[in-house]
C-alpha cells in the first residue's frame, strides 16, 4: 500500500517564505557530493598504506606479520603449529587455494562442499583462512565479498581466523570501498568488514572476547 503525501505544497511554501526564498523552478537541482566520498588512497604510497595499516591493527589486538608470496605458506604454518591446530576451514576459490598451497599435509583441510558441509567445518574448525578483497589503512579492517566459493562462515566461525592481504588491495577508508561497490555491475550478497577479534562489552560493560567469533586473529601482508 502506497502512502499518501499531505498538504506538501503548503508545508514547503511556509518553509519558503520563512527563509525568505524563492523557488526557481528553471534552476536545476545542485547535486550533493559528500567530500569524504572522493577517494583518499591516490593520496598515500603502499608503504605509508601499510604503514597506517599495521599500526590499526595494533590497537585492534590483531597480530600481523608481512611475507614475500614465496614463504607465505611457511608462514601460515608457523602461525598454525603455535596452537593445537587440527582442522582448517579454507575459501575455495582459485586465488585464496593457491595462495595456501604448500602447507603440510597433517591437518584435515575442507576447501569445498556443500553448505551444510561448510557450515559444519567452520563451526569446529580451529582456524579459518581467506584472503581479502581490500584492506582499510584508516581502521586496520579487512573487507570481504562472499560468493559461492567464498563463504562468510568461514571467517566468522573457526577460533581464530587468517586473513591473507595482498599488499595492492590495501586502500585508506570506507568510503573508498562504497564507490568500487557503487561501479560494480553485480553486488555480493554479503559483504563483511573485520575488525579485529569478536568481542562485546554489553553485558555489564565487561569486555569479553570471542562472544561471536573468533578469539584471534591474525593478518599476513603479501607482497
Amino acid at each position: 500500500m502506497n502512502g499518501k503525501i499531505h498538504n506538501r505544497e503548503r508545508f514547503l511554501d511556509e518553509v519558503r517564505e520563512n527563509l525568505n526564498k524563492t523557488l526557481d523552478s528553471d534552476r536545476p537541482l545542485r547535486k550533493f557530493t559528500n567530500p569524504l566520498a572522493k577517494s583518499k588512497s591516490q593520496l598515500f604510497s603502499e608503504e605509508q598504506l601499510v604503514e597506517e595499516f599495521t599500526d590499526q591493527s595494533e590497537r585492534l589486538g590483531i597480530e600481523w606479520f608481512r611475507v614475500n608470496k614465496s614463504d607465505l605458506a611457511q608462514k601460515i604454518s608457523d602461525i598454525l603449529a603455535r596452537f593445537d591446530t587440527m582442522r582448517v576451514s579454507v575459501w575455495n576459490d582459485q586465488e585464496t587455494r593457491s595462495m595456501v598451497k604448500g602447507l603440510p599435509d597433517n591437518y584435515e583441510i575442507l576447501f569445498e562442499g556443500d553448505s551444510n558441509q561448510v557450515l559444519g567445518h567452520a563451526e569446529t574448525a580451529d582456524f579459518g583462512i581467506t584472503t581479502c578483497d581490500y584492506a582499510l589503512a584508516e581502521s586496520g579492517s579487512v573487507v570481504l565479498m562472499n560468493s559461492r566459493d567464498k563463504a562468510r562462515a568461514i571467517s566468522l566461525l573457526p577460533k581464530r581466523y587468517i586473513a591473507l592481504v595482498p599488499k595492492e588491495r590495501l586502500i585508506y577508508r570506507i568510503t573508498d570501498v562504497a564507490k568500487e561497490v557503487d561501479e560494480m555491475d553485480q553486488v555480493p550478497t554479503c559483504i563483511n568488514f573485520i575488525s579485529g577479534p569478536s568481542n562485546s562489552a554489553d553485558i555489564e560493560m565487561d569486555l569479553v572476547v570471542g562472544v561471536h567469533g573468533p578469539m584471534e586473529v591474525f593478518y599476513i601482508i603479501v607482497d
